[in-house]
């Protein structure tokens, strides 16, 4: 932070006066740096009345400044029709419901560190707290978790909407 003291305030008041640019005044102060001028005009109501003069050179002259050439659009073509796409309709897959206790009616019901490599991770009880919690373990799908039986259950039908998105694609296929 940069200490301002009154014999400063004075010199940068005269400089501005001078019409000297930010950078001009804070070279001629040890360690400032010209944001460090422009925060104190900024903040102080006598420096910001006479505030910084405008160059008169001011940057680009624009009266002057050529008219940058445009390329011209290329003419867009005429939109085309989109024609009906035969869509070959899918078999459909076919998940047959099961009872909730089928589900595990043929889980080998392992604790956690016993279950093997491969097996399914599904938990089969519901116990109370501290109690011992019982795990399918059957051979896992490849890639998967769990076994058929309880990857089909983990995933559901799906919601209410994405059950009439099925139906209404199935029903656009049929009518093209």
């Amino acid at each position: 932070m940069t200490f301002w003291y009154e014999g400063h305030l004075d010199q940068i008041a005269q400089m501005l006066r001078d019409g000297l640019s930010a950078r001009q005044i804070a070279a001629k102060f040890d360690g400032v740096s010209r944001n460090a001028v422009i925060g104190l005009v900024g903040r102080r109501a006598d420096l910001a009345e006479i505030g910084f003069s405008r160059s008169p050179r001011g940057g680009e002259d624009r009266s002057h400044k050529v008219a940058r050439l445009r390329r011209e659009k290329a003419p867009r073509p005429e939109k085309l029709k989109k024609e009906a796409v035969a869509v070959e309709e899918a078999a459909e897959v076919v998940r047959p419901d099961i009872a909730a206790s089928l589900y595990d009616a043929n889980s080998l019901r392992i604790e956690l560190h016993n279950i093997p490599a491969g097996g399914c991770h599904w938990p089969v009880n519901d116990v109370p707290k501290g109690g011992v919690f019982l795990f399918c373990g059957c051979e896992a799908m490849p890639e998967k978790p769990y076994c058929d039986v309880h990857y089909r259950r983990s995933i559901g039908k799906g919601t209410e909407s994405e059950r009439a998105a099925v139906t209404a694609a199935k029903s656009i296929a049929r009518a093209a």
